[in-house]
């Protein structure tokens, strides 16, 4: 009897270290996408780059997204399937993301590849990286070449059209009115192209421009001041260029 129980505990053990080496090994062939950095890169976009630290390729038909964040705040998503160069798809292979996504003042940036976890993945820890990125490039001002789209104020949800390029500029959120505080007062606006899609999210200090690259929608906040009841105000000023 104890010869059987000694056989029958030694199949365990052996069962149980044969299937604790196959999930290893399983966990070992399966693809790792690692975020590996996050830069300005050329007309002071968002760039980073992703590699498959892995042996193994990603799964035929595979789609994966990126999601960028500046300051916390959700800019958009970027597909990976899709890269400026490179190709993830390999074994070993990387790719560069060159974005929409403006760097426009010194900012906080994360970007989390895979957001949706559409890829099994041996290490599914390594997808987030966050970095402060700075401008890389010189900007120009406005120039005085430029045909005022839209002129007036604005409250939180208000929105405007370029009649050109069917670019929306919707207004959505202004910093709070504080008595006690020195601190410069910005609105945040949204950027859709002609198919309602966001292409951009930028926040911008009273007396300053942001572009809307592509159609070359200039963003001017005039002066932000609460109105009456206390509501929000925004004068802003909409060229194209």
């Amino acid at each position: 009897m104890r010869l059987t129980s000694k056989i029958l505990l030694t199949l365990i053990l052996s069962f149980a270290i044969s299937s604790t080496a196959f999930v290893q090994e399983k966990k070992r062939t399966l693809p790792d996408l690692v975020m590996k950095e996050i830069k300005c890169g050329p007309g002071n976009k968002l760039q980073f780059t992703v590699a498959n630290n892995s042996l193994e390729p990603l799964p035929s038909g595979w789609r994966a997204v990126a999601d960028v964040f500046f300051d916390g705040t959700t800019m958009g998503h970027i597909d990976l399937a899709k890269p400026t160069s490179g190709n993830i798809t390999v074994a070993g292979g990387s790719a560069s993301y060159l974005t929409a996504f403006d760097i426009a003042k010194p900012v906080a940036v994360k970007v989390v590849a895979d957001a949706a976890n559409s890829i099994k993945e041996s290490d599914e820890k390594n997808n987030i990286m966050a970095a402060k990125v700075e401008p890389c490039e010189a900007t120009k001002s406005p120039g005085l070449n430029l045909k005022i789209i839209s002129s007036g104020l604005m409250q939180v949800g208000d929105s405007i059209t370029d009649p050109v390029s069917k670019y929306r500029i919707e207004l959505i959120s202004v910093s709070p009115f504080s008595t006690t505080t020195t601190t410069a007062r910005d609105a945040q606006f949204q950027a859709f192209d002609g198919s309602g899609t966001l292409v951009m999210t930028c926040r911008i200090r009273e007396g300053e421009t942001d572009t809307v690259h592509g159609p070359n929608i200039v963003i001017k906040v005039n002066k932000l001041f609460s109105g009456t009841g206390g509501v929000a105000n925004a004068d802003v000023t909409l060229f194209s260029q």
